[in-house]
């Protein structure tokens, strides 16, 4: 499946016009969606019994930061399904194909403000490089991790 395809199933699932404040604005979203995803970036969909649950993607930096060459985005997951180990298989799933590429770091970055998000990202071994100044818009706003597979193959 393409990634214009696996995005288009998106905009059919109601999943796509939630987000962490709940309704989003999806001409908002869309526009996002374009930018972030392209011919180098892997776009999944999360599925439990055939259940569209959550959505992530990896590839060619979006936020581009040093000279990283991959970026891990996008990861949302429906609340009724967080807290149950699926984002900690995904990172696993993702730290996996990654090390495929021949590739031993990674960053992603989400918003200064998602406290619960950070809280995973920290536990899956991610080191904060960056954080943003506060903006007048919050959405804006972004804490950048690092993520060196050596260092998380040792630890574990």
């Amino acid at each position: 499946m393409s990634n214009i395809e696996l995005w288009k199933k998106f905009l059919e699932n109601p999943i796509f016009h939630q987000g962490e404040e709940g309704e989003q604005d999806l001409e908002k979203q869309t526009e996002k969606f374009k930018r972030m995803v392209d011919s180098e970036t892997q776009l999944y969909v999360i599925e439990i019994e055939k259940e569209i649950v959550g959505y992530f993607a990896f590839g060619k930096p979006y936020h581009q930061y040093e000279d990283y060459q991959i970026e891990f985005s996008l990861l949302y997951i429906l609340k009724e399904y967080q807290g149950k180990g699926i984002g900690s298989s995904v990172f696993k799933f993702v730290e996996d194909k990654i090390e495929e590429m021949g590739i031993d770091k990674f960053y992603l970055c989400c918003n200064k403000y998602n406290y619960n998000a950070q809280k995973m990202y920290e536990k899956m071994g991610g080191k904060i490089i960056k954080i943003d100044e506060d903006d007048s818009e919050k959405d804006r706003v972004q804490i950048y991790y690092e993520y060196d597979l050596r260092k998380i193959k040792k630890s574990k």
